[in-house]
């Protein structure tokens, strides 16, 4: 995916920092994990050079 330096529909606005911005929707709020919980879980895949 290739997005330009301008995010805005405006022709005017100036250069942004960030390459994409995108609209998210939070479906429902959870507690956060501590590290020990989640770490044993992604530590194998963690250094591979493609995590998905």
């Amino acid at each position: 995916m290739h997005a330009g330096l301008y995010s805005s529909k405006d022709s005017s606005a100036e250069a942004s920092l960030f390459l994409l911005k995108v609209q998210i929707h939070v479906h429902f709020h959870c507690e956060s994990l501590p590290e020990n919980t989640f770490k044993p879980i992604i530590l194998d895949n963690y250094y591979n050079p493609h995590h998905f």
